[in-house]
Formats: structure tokens, C-alpha cells, sequence
């Protein structure tokens, strides 16, 4: 059965809690990203991504901290469980990414809807032994 480590990207980009919008922003486009995941101590305790940025007129990021502009909620799963709970919660919850944590937390990666396109393209069989 195919499992999340077997899909995930490992090498994530993230930003601390405390960081101000505008090198948020700035940190979004220099790695091509459409989101990063929001630490605080190590932990994960949001997402910021492009979507948090609608809705303010210029200049309405200046002096802004991440914590303020995050999406607390986060979906997550972890790298033993099966690829198929990935993509179902991302479906379900209609999110284009969710977070792969480690056992206490800590951030191991991410599976977005590119990776889950990746697999695909490679012909993976994402259901594996999945009944449903």
C-alpha cells in the first residue's frame, strides 16, 4: 500500500509564528510556493497561504505579523499512514495541501495537489489494497 512518505515533499519551506507578512510574501514567491507552514517552538500551528493575502489593499501587510493572517486549522496526516487518507482529507475539507507531522508534531513534509498530480503521472496506484 502506497503510504505518504512514498508521495510527500520532504523539503519544505516554512516561517516562524512571529514573521512579518511582507517576508512572508516575499518567501512565497522566492520558492514558488502557493503556501508555507506557520511554526511556532518547532511546532506546526498554521498555514499562510496566498489566499490570506485577499482581501488587503496595499500597504495592509506592513507591521502585520503571520500569526495574524494564518489559517489555524491544519489538516495533517502522518508519513506511515496510507496516501489515500491524504488525498480523501484534501478532498473532504477541500484544501490544496495538508501537513505531514512527525510524532510529536514537528514538521516532515507536505503533500499538496501537485504531489498527488506526480503520482498519478507516474502511475502510482494511490488506493493500494483500499477497499473503498
Amino acid at each position: 500500500m502506497m503510504k505518504v512518505r512514498d508521495i510527500m515533499t520532504r523539503e519544505v519551506c516554512s516561517v516562524p509564528v512571529d514573521a512579518l507578512l511582507e517576508d512572508a510574501s516575499a518567501e512565497l514567491v522566492s520558492h514558488g510556493v502557493s503556501a508555507l507552514p506557520v511554526l511556532d517552538g518547532g511546532r506546526v500551528v498554521g498555514v499562510l497561504s496566498k489566499s490570506d493575502f485577499v482581501d488587503r489593499g496595499p500597504g495592509a501587510i506592513e507591521n502585520v505579523r503571520v500569526g495574524h493572517a494564518m489559517t489555524p486549522l491544519v489538516f495533517h496526516v502522518r508519513t506511515e499512514d496510507p496516501a489515500i487518507l491524504a488525498v480523501r482529507l484534501m478532498v473532504a475539507e477541500r484544501v490544496h495541501r495538508v501537513i505531514v507531522l512527525g510524532e510529536h508534531g514537528e514538521l516532515e513534509g507536505i503533500v499538496s495537489t501537485m504531489d498527488i498530480v506526480r503520482a498519478i503521472a507516474r502511475g502510482d496506484d494511490l488506493r493500494g489494497d483500499d477497499p473503498d
